[in-house]
């Protein structure tokens, strides 16, 4: 009797003892490693959490400030009776800008000399033409020296020609431009349009207004098509004048025959505008140039942030300094001067 109760309380007991001995027996690293990776995991879902709200801190900080750069924008036109964006104004610049094309009035003149009366380009109707021989009587010497030179060096096609022109309107020499144009006609090489494009930038690089659109039509006259150089240098005298009216009137005439604006001349435009401290018109040529004809190089955004170191809005200043690195474009000791003078306009910058 005892031994059978022996027997049934080991049985009801045994068991028990047995379970946990067949599970101490089982390796312990499966629950660690399987706790090990749940907690890897719940860390790495936690950093990248912690990464995201980093970011969108980030990218709050950075509308809260082009947020604040628009309103002091806003502020600053505002309080600008000469930049105040009436509807008359608005829709100057529209019109000027998405102007449709138009019948071109041409000038014909077969006798290579251009009777100027446009009053929007001259103030006086004047004619104008190229050097003749007797404009050119009080450098003779200079002369001889050139003839010796090209016969010398064989000097007949157009192309060297016009790289001598080329290097005079570089170095700024008015003088020797005449003597070359002199020599062309001893050796009997006829202008081209790249002759007449080097005449206009020499005369708009020295401030001759006058003879660069008389250079300028007399294009048309010789039986020759403008080109887009032809426009850039024209518009880049009128500039030298700060005729921003006349520049952008070339402008729509560039359209007119077709021609599609390149970068460099929505630069001079700018420049133009910048200069004669219309600063709201600049901002608005920039904007269409990069959004519906070309992108802006490094010369461009340093105009522009040049335009906001004078208006003392230092937080476009760097915003466009930012976009032009993203760009991959370098910035060159005129951004930076520019950037400086942003920072140096902010009363709260020591």
């Amino acid at each position: 009797m005892l031994s059978s109760k022996l027997m049934n309380f080991n049985k009801i007991n045994l068991l028990p003892l047995r379970n946990i001995i067949f599970y101490e027996t089982q390796p312990k690293y499966s629950l660690y490693s399987i706790f090990l990776r749940q907690l890897s995991s719940n860390i790495n879902k936690k950093l990248k959490l912690h990464e995201k709200i980093l970011q969108s801190e980030k990218d709050i900080k950075k509308l809260e400030r082009k947020i604040s750069a628009f309103d002091k924008q806003v502020i600053n036109l505002e309080s600008d009776k000469q930049q105040s964006l009436s509807e008359d104004f608005l829709s100057q610049i529209h019109k000027a800008i998405s102007a449709p094309p138009e019948i071109p009035r041409f000038r014909h003149n077969h006798d290579l000399k251009l009777p100027i009366a446009d009053e929007k380009r001259l103030d006086s109707p004047q004619e104008l033409s190229l050097p003749t021989v007797s404009d050119l009587q009080a450098s003779k010497r200079e002369q001889i020296r050139l003839l010796t030179q090209m016969k010398k060096e064989n000097l007949k096609s157009i192309e060297q020609f016009n790289n001598w022109l080329y290097a005079c309107a570089l170095t700024e020499r008015v003088d020797e431009a005449s003597d070359i144009l002199f020599l062309m006609e001893k050796a009997g090489v006829i202008p081209n349009a790249v002759t007449y494009d080097h005449l206009i930038n020499l005369y708009a690089s020295v401030g001759e207004l006058q003879k660069a659109i008389g250079a300028f039509d007399l294009i048309e006259a010789a039986g020759l098509k403008p080109t887009v150089h032809s426009y850039t240098n024209l518009i880049k005298a009128y500039n030298k004048h700060n005729r921003v009216e006349d520049a952008f009137n070339v402008y729509l005439d560039m359209k007119i025959y077709g021609l599609i604006p390149t970068q460099p001349i929505f630069t001079t435009l700018i420049k133009g505008c910048i200069d004669n401290g219309d600063i709201v018109r600049a901002w608005i040529t920039f904007d269409h140039m990069r959004l519906e004809v070309c992108q802006p190089d490094e010369v461009t955004f340093s105009l522009m942030i040049h335009a906001c170191a004078k208006g003392g809005n230092t937080e476009r200043a760097f915003d466009l300094y930012q976009e032009m690195k993203e760009k991959g474009l370098c910035p060159t000791d005129v951004t930076f001067n520019s950037l400086i003078h942003a920072c140096a306009m902010r009363k709260d910058i020591l």
